[in-house]
């Protein structure tokens, strides 16, 4: 064991994360072909409309803002008593959240187009499912 990391890890590493993009990447089509959606593009940044542009703005913002805030709380503190609310990975965590329920409850309420949203929705369930299961489990038992 060099360093703390055992021979394979590199291999179960590439091995963990092919499987895990092949996994999202078949449920998303399937949710796209039951819900008759049009594939959207990887980096899009669609605006629904401009209200929707000001409020997502808004929560960019505003998250930035918190985020800055957090790394000036937490720097002050001892490293072994941060608050991990204010940790960046738990903040970007709810800003995915907030986003993305803000998206699909604009697609939702003002656009009609209640197939995105409950698009936009499962596929936030399945990063949130994801995400839980990976951590309760230690990563499935594999690192």
């Amino acid at each position: 064991m060099m360093y703390g990391v055992y021979p394979y890890f590199i291999l179960q590493l590439i091995v963990t994360i092919t499987v895990i993009i092949a996994l999202w990447c078949s449920i998303t089509y399937l949710l796209r072909k039951w819900l008759n959606i049009s594939k959207e593009s990887l980096l899009s940044n669609h605006q629904l409309n401009n209200e929707y542009n000001h409020i997502n703005w808004s929560i960019r913002i505003l998250f930035l803002l918190i985020m800055i805030t957090g790394f000036v709380i937490n720097l002050e503190r001892d490293p072994f008593e941060r608050f991990k609310f204010l940790e960046p990975f738990f903040l970007l965590f709810i800003y995915l959240l907030v986003s993305q329920i803000t998206g699909a409850f604009i697609q939702w309420k003002y656009i009609g187009n209640r197939n995105v949203a409950i698009y936009i929705l499962s596929r936030l369930f399945l990063v949130i499912a994801f995400i839980i299961s990976f951590i309760i489990t230690n990563a499935w038992g594999l690192f």
